[in-house]
């Protein structure tokens, strides 16, 4: 789609040469840029990744109900970022992808949580970038297990109602109907325990 783009509007998006690779050895071609798969993937991973922080500026300015919150956020990342993510010793990991996605989610599901009335646009959104996250990463299930388990948890304190608690649950049942269409069917989605998870809880409020 990019190269397609690019090439309507007449802009070069790679350069490619021929590397000899000496005597008996056939010559290749290498190429950089863009318009390379390799290169526009981890080139969109850090983009991704830059973008991740202002995200975390966001959600920590949203949590505290100050900007000095969302600075401190920022702070704490780029102090724990070793331990935070390994976006910069290996790029190309499908984590790197799904990681910001998961931030974005969890933005989301705060903003539903402290709201006393759910609208239909957050939970659309939550659902597109739950679909967003599952799909790169094939453990990303396990990481929306232990949310809905927390999510439940909240419910079961009596901090939430069933009612917005089924709301979320849908939203997270179309996500997973949808990755399960777009993974082609991948039957690991339907038989994993978060998708178990949604069901008994869904049963349970």
């Amino acid at each position: 789609m990019y190269t397609g783009m690019m090439n309507v509007i007449g802009i070069s998006t790679k350069s490619c040469w021929i590397v000899n690779r000496g005597e008996g050895v056939s010559p290749v071609e290498s190429c950089e840029g863009l318009g390379d798969p390799a290169s526009f993937y981890v080139a969109v991973i850090f983009l991704l990744n830059g973008l991740l922080v202002s995200v975390f500026f966001i959600y920590g300015t949203y949590l505290s109900g100050s900007r000095f919150g969302g600075l401190l956020t920022v702070a704490c990342y780029f102090f724990n970022h070793g331990e935070s993510t390994r976006v910069m010793w290996t790029p190309p990991l499908r984590e790197s992808f799904s990681y910001p996605f998961l931030v974005v989610q969890m933005l989301l599901l705060t903003y539903i949580l402290r709201s006393p009335t759910v609208n239909r646009g957050s939970l659309i959104a939550l659902s597109i970038v739950n679909a967003l996250f599952m799909l790169p990463w094939q453990f990303a299930q396990f990481v929306l297990l232990t949310q809905m388990a927390s999510v439940f948890g909240i419910y079961i304190l009596g901090f939430m109602d069933s009612c917005k608690l089924q709301m979320i649950l849908y939203a997270h049942m179309a996500s997973l109907g949808a990755c399960f269409i777009l993974m082609f069917g991948n039957s690991m989605l339907l038989t994993s325990f978060y998708a178990s998870s949604l069901v008994v809880s869904w049963v349970s409020s």
